[in-house]
């Protein structure tokens, strides 16, 4: 895998690998995925994830494999939180869905850009505990990723309500 780290002393590195055809935002992603590291605790040790961005085939087999799901989704996060021997953390692994993400843009009107890494941050936060079964913890979690995009200087605009986002997921569109 190919590794775009946030610098040598940064809190989060940032493993990258782009298996599709579609184009990853990856200085704005690398910023987005810090500020949303930094804002999960008091303090912030080091920590590494690596994010793999796939098609529509290899989407849906991990989904398949690991959720049992047979069609693309936008997003999946595996955490792991074992400690290397230099006391980095590692958070674990992040798959996007390209081409979902791109279909999900452009039908909310909204750049791909901003899917990218709204739902990569998603992600992260899962990485870090945070759950999402629920309507409040969904709620809670949506309003984290537009904390955290509006303070990276996103407008969020148009982006997916909680309850939308479950929907989807739940009919496998």
């Amino acid at each position: 895998m190919a590794t775009g780290k946030t610098g040598p002393t940064a809190p989060l590195q940032l493993g990258y690998r782009n298996a599709s055809h579609q184009p990853g935002p990856l200085t704005l992603l690398r910023e987005v995925l810090r500020l949303g590291y930094q804002s999960s605790a008091r303090r912030v040790p080091p920590a590494s994830l690596n994010l793999a961005v796939l098609g529509d085939q290899d989407i849906s087999e991990l989904n398949r494999r690991h959720l049992g799901h047979p069609y693309p989704t936008d997003v999946l996060a595996f955490p792991d939180g074992e400690i290397d021997r230099q006391g980095r953390c590692y958070l674990g692994d992040i798959a996007l869905g390209a081409d979902c993400l791109a279909r999900s843009a452009q039908e909310r009107g909204i750049p791909y850009r901003l899917e990218f890494v709204f739902c990569a941050l998603h992600g992260l936060f899962h990485l870090l505990g945070m759950e999402d079964g629920d309507p409040a913890k969904r709620a809670a979690m949506y309003r984290r990723q537009l904390e955290t995009l509006r303070r990276a200087g996103l407008d969020t605009t148009g982006l997916v309500k909680p309850e939308e986002t479950r929907r989807k997921r739940t009919k496998g569109e």
